[in-house]
């Protein structure tokens, strides 16, 4: 498989397809612990209210995604990033001509690339993208120019699980306590674009089957192709979700296909089965009705803020300074306070140590000098309906087995009084710290969390302290 092969079709994008890929630089993705975690809390999401009924902004139909493909083998093949008439699907059609007229017969991948993707040498910024020569990256910098599009930005290999775990939401009264929907692998950029895969299994055994999940962000190049074979073998009908979310799901004997689109972004699920493992319309819809649409429709990450959403993206910053105490000596740190998006609430950031960046609408400062194996960054972000004792159990279950030691206990952030609750030493990362601080507020809680370096336990800490207590809410 060739680089190529990642992007030809989206069943191909599997966890051994990604440890043998490109990909694998920054992926790595793991099961039982992520390298960022804050939005694990989104386990949470029983407790959250939305108040309005999520409705896709327009459907067509399968055939409004399909693109002509020079190769033979490929009768019909699905665009997932957006319907014929917009400029994700316009550029995808082009670098898919492009790429299978460039090297047919894989000699120039093979003289470039004789040991592997990692002896390819490219910007980093192409790195997620199936070029392996200057003159394919310089393609996909003229395609995106063309109509209007950025490139993937880096990878965040913890944001997606936390994501998944409040966009799977497996509250169906229909499912017996056998019924299940869970994540396995994927990956997603920080613009918010994502793949995962995942199994459902619905009521008394009827169904069990893998699919994947697929998120192109409006206004981003991604040129991901999905191989349905003859369109013609295809029933297709439309579906609504119980929460409003209307689909147009397909069905062949080897294969099934949902797919909606949403302002900001273009959804499709490729169910690894059909007709032939007894898949209905009911079923597809089951599968839909698992996951809450809100928790992704209008949400990006800082490629492309959604004005909606996002309608502090220019904070307003103040200079001022903090002063802290560290082995007896006070340092003066020079702070920029920053409005945040998701919060009535500012924080101070700290310009020479942390990185301000909004990532699925929270705001996350990042230490990016360290080069560690963990990030060093904090986040604060509101959870909404929940108590400080009903995240600490979601964060004690979610965590605490995956690190040597574990508190809860009573502080104070600024002038709030606050729950603080604090992992230790990572069983297999052990200077790794993680630390939440619970603030409640009137309508739920603000979560500031903390990830660290031990060693850096005495320095960036105890800064990080400092910058919180400069939290203002309200």
């Amino acid at each position: 498989m060739n680089r190529n092969d990642l992007f030809r079709a989206m069943e191909y994008i599997d966890e051994k397809t990604i440890e043998n890929s490109e990909v694998n630089r920054t992926v790595k993705y793991q099961k039982k612990s992520t390298k960022r975690t804050f939005l694990l809390v989104a386990m949470l999401s029983l407790f959250f209210a939305f108040a309005t009924v999520a409705v896709a902004a327009r459907l067509f139909g399968i055939k409004d995604t399909l693109v002509d493909s020079n190769d033979p083998e490929i009768k019909s093949e699905m665009v997932l990033s957006g319907f014929t008439d917009s400029n994700e699907y316009k550029a995808a059609a082009e670098w898919l001509a492009f790429a299978e007229s460039y090297d047919p017969d894989g000699s120039i991948l093979a003289q470039v690339d004789p040991e592997g993707p990692d002896d390819i040498s490219l910007d980093e910024k192409y790195m997620h993208y199936p070029v392996y020569t200057q003159e394919m990256a310089d393609k996909i910098e003229e395609i995106a120019a063309k109509y209007g599009l950025t490139l993937y930005g880096s990878v965040v290999p913890g944001d997606l699980n936390l994501l998944v775990a409040k966009l799977i939401v497996n509250d169906n009264t229909e499912f017996s306590d056998e019924a299940y929907n869970t994540m396995t692998d994927g990956y997603m950029f920080e613009d918010g674009t994502f793949s995962f895969d995942g199994i459902f299994n619905a009521s008394f055994g009827r169904l069990s089957v893998d699919y994947q999940f697929r998120r192109s962000v409006k206004g981003v190049f991604d040129p991901v192709f999905l191989n349905i074979g003859d369109i013609e073998d295809y029933q297709e009908q439309p579906l609504t979700t119980d929460s409003g979310v209307q689909l147009v799901a397909a069905i062949s004997e080897y294969k099934s296909v949902l797919i909606t689109e949403f302002d900001s972004c273009f959804v499709s699920i490729n169910v690894m089965g059909g007709t032939d493992i007894g898949i209905t319309f009911d079923d597809l819809k089951d599968l839909a009705n698992t996951f809450d649409f809100s928790v992704i429709e209008n949400r990006v990450g800082k490629s492309a803020p959604d004005s909606q959403e996002l309608p502090s993206a220019k904070s307003e910053r103040e200079q001022s300074y903090i002063e802290f105490s560290r082995e007896g000596v006070v340092d003066k740190i020079p702070v920029e306070t920053v409005s945040l998006v998701n919060s009535c609430a500012t924080i101070a950031m700290a310009p020479e140590y942390f990185s301000h960046n909004i990532c699925e609408g929270i705001d996350t400062f990042t230490y990016d000098a360290w080069t560690g194996e963990r990030k060093v960054y904090y986040s604060v972000y509101p959870i909404a309906q929940s108590s400080p004792n009903q995240i600490c159990e979601e964060l004690m279950k979610s965590h605490a087995d995956n690190y040597a030691s574990s508190n809860v206990f009573a502080v104070k952030v600024g002038s709030y009084d606050a729950t603080t609750v604090q992992f230790d030493s990572e069983t297999d990362s052990p200077s790794n710290q993680l630390h939440f601080f619970i603030i409640p507020t009137d309508g739920g809680c603000i979560v500031i969390e903390a990830q660290f370096d031990f060693e850096m336990y005495e320095g960036l800490y105890r800064i990080m302290l400092a910058l919180f207590d400069t939290l203002k809410i309200g």
